[in-house]
């Protein structure tokens, strides 16, 4: 059982976040080695600091990726580390739709009253990143299973308020971009 860390009057668990047809999920167990004109896969190692890097991207077969179907990635969909690394977190782009993703992530596709960043932001959080790595199960190879993932209780905010916070978290992440940018130049 997981314990509720936010604490608000509303929550909300995870899975009840989610389009009904397209659930919490992870991707493909095998994706082989890269084709060449293949169907992209994002791996934990493509998202490293919230961004899905693409330059390094793994392509995997068509016919592999027909089995996948049901993780196949939208714009705007949260992913989430699952696998070896736990509790690295990005947001699909446009450029990624119909991508898939490996079965060290979860694919999190938000109703449309779930604010992707306001998400993102909340996952990042200390206390997210606590939770998460207190239902982490196994040794060698550690993992966050899916049927705890869809039970996170997460607050129930109206739009707006979720709105609002984006904009914090954002300001927020332009500034530690900027000093990222700073230390480069100075080091």
């Amino acid at each position: 059982m997981i314990d509720p860390y936010i604490k608000n009057d509303k929550t909300v668990v995870m899975e009840d976040m989610v389009l009904p047809d397209r659930p919490i999920t992870y991707g493909i167990v095998k994706p082989g080695t890269n084709v060449e004109g293949g169907v992209p896969v994002v791996r934990v190692k493509d998202y490293t600091d919230g961004i899905i890097h693409t330059n390094d991207m793994l392509h995997t077969k068509p016919e592999l990726n027909n089995k996948y179907l049901r993780s196949t990635l939208n714009e705007g969909d949260v992913l989430l580390s699952i696998g070896g690394t736990i509790g690295r977190v990005a947001i699909v782009p446009v450029d990624l739709v119909g991508a898939n993703i490996t079965q060290h992530t979860a694919r999190i596709s938000l109703k449309s009253e779930y604010n992707p960043i306001w998400l993102k932001g909340l996952l990042e959080t200390s206390l997210m990143q606590e939770m998460m790595a207190k239902n982490t199960l196994g040794v060698a190879q550690v993992g966050l299973n899916l049927k705890d993932i869809r039970q996170f209780k997460m607050p129930d905010m109206p739009c707006e308020e979720q709105s609002e916070l984006v904009r914090l978290y954002q300001q927020s992440d332009k500034s530690k971009y900027i000093c990222n940018v700073t230390r480069r130049f100075l080091c």
